[in-house]
């Protein structure tokens, strides 16, 4: 059940990510940081983004990034099994994120998990002449991700989401 939720982060990560389920450009990725209670963690991750952004000066924007759920890896089987159940991958396979536009270190985009649209908040950073870095928190129970617990250990409902994006400009 703990996976289900990071996967569900990492999804929304994906979302702000680049094009290309084939071949993600070098150095895209996608880290959501899963904490656990009443101890512990884990991450849940993906190389697989679909999507680039476009950069003119200090501005940012992409029309629409996605990860399939079906990329999203926690290193152990039977979580990311638990986490395809909670982001409901039949019915659901991908994570989006539309209408993302950015400027000066903060942005906003919508996220679709579950078929549940939300507006979220960045910060980005550049690392280099084609990456970008947006870090987000996301609620899983605004996607109608809840109590998830699994032989007495839980996951929280706050995640931290980094998404490495290619982008395309200058």
């Amino acid at each position: 059940m703990g996976s289900f939720f990071s996967l569900v982060i990492l999804l929304a990560l994906t979302a702000l990510a680049p094009k290309s389920l084939a071949a993600s450009p070098e150095g895209a990725n996608i880290r959501a940081k899963i904490s656990l209670y009443p101890i512990g963690g884990f991450e849940v991750t993906s190389e697989v983004l679909d999507g680039i952004g476009q950069r003119i000066g200090n501005a940012f924007s992409a029309s629409e990034l996605r990860v399939a759920t079906k990329t999203l890896k926690s290193g152990m089987a039977l979580r990311d099994q638990h986490l395809r159940e909670r982001l409901k991958a039949d019915e659901f396979p991908d994570i989006t994120a539309t209408n993302i536009s950015a400027k000066d270190g903060s942005g906003t985009a919508t996220l679709s998990i579950r078929g549940i649209k939300k507006l979220v908040d960045f910060k980005y950073k550049i690392l280099s002449p084609s990456l970008a870095e947006a870090t987000f928190a996301l609620k899983l129970s605004d996607f109608d991700i809840k109590e998830i617990n699994y032989k007495g250990v839980g996951v929280e409902d706050e995640v931290e989401v980094l998404v490495t994006v290619p982008y395309e400009g200058k």
